[in-house]
């Protein structure tokens, strides 16, 4: 005998109703499909304020090789880092750096001057190269010399790229040579970027002191490191007797290379 339970009408609303889930999946997909525009929008405002949290906290946390924000309270007053804020250690040590460049480093210092006369040259002015080693670019805006080397940024003194690099440009060999004490340019933990107390660290060698022995360069020490000057014009390549350069060369800094001093220290 089957027994029949009744199902009073409470029963039957408080019951709870069950889709498919097909019908589920369409509902939801057609509701996507009509505020489209409003999820894009969502998204976008959620990117942008993700963006600029991430960049606050970059600007407060990360300082690029210097030091935390609350230790940069000394203000640089000359040379191309005037109006920047720094250390009162590093700001000694640019200052340091730029006086010795402004003194010793321009072409009224050279033992022997010379204008070259070359149709290809885009600066009449400019009359010798400096190479400044390892790591100074924005050294290269100091001076009136040209650089005389393949790039403004980190070439060790040894670095292989130099003798190639001489040898399909003889116009570019160094007539000054700056070799930077390792502790300048050194910078403090600071966020994620690790601290460097050497950033100069250098090894003499390689073609360069090889080229410097067999000419003649009068050894300077100067109050950053060491300072390299061609004392005579000896017939070395891009100095045959009337002081050609070569037809390689072109004017100090390239734009390029002028922008990139700027941004990389």
């Amino acid at each position: 005998m089957k027994c029949h339970r009744s199902v009073t009408v409470g029963e039957t609303e408080n019951r709870p109703l069950s889709l498919p889930k097909t019908e589920v999946k369409n509902r939801v997909f057609s509701w996507c499909i009509h505020n489209f525009g409003n999820i894009c929008l969502i998204a976008c405002i959620a990117i942008t304020c993700a963006v600029l949290v991430q960049t606050m906290m970059l600007r407060l946390v990360n300082i690029y090789r210097d030091a935390p924000v609350q230790m940069l309270n000394s203000k640089i007053s000359a040379g191309p880092a005037k109006g920047l804020y720094t250390t009162a250690d590093h700001q000694v040590a640019y200052n340091v750096v730029y006086s010795t460049i402004r003194k010793y480093c321009q072409s009224s210092n050279l033992n022997e001057p010379h204008r070259f006369d070359n149709s290809l040259e885009q600066d009449s002015s400019s009359v010798a190269n400096i190479f400044i080693t390892k790591l100074l670019p924005w050294g290269y805006m100091c001076t009136d010399l040209r650089c005389g080397a393949p790039t403004t940024w980190r070439t060790p003194f040894n670095s292989k790229r130099l003798e190639p690099y001489y040898q399909m440009n003889p116009g570019r060999y160094p007539d000054m040579i700056l070799v930077l004490n390792e502790q300048f340019g050194s910078y403090i933990t600071c966020g994620d970027v690790e601290s460097d107390t050497a950033p100069n660290e250098n090894e003499t060698g390689g073609y360069l002191l090889e080229y410097i022995n067999s000419h003649d360069y009068e050894t300077i020490e100067v109050p950053c490191g060491t300072l390299y000057n061609r004392e005579t014009g000896d017939g070395s390549p891009g100095r045959q007797g009337t002081g050609d350069r070569g037809r390689f060369s072109v004017s100090l800094i390239r734009p390029w290379e002028r922008f990139f001093c700027l941004m990389s220290h």
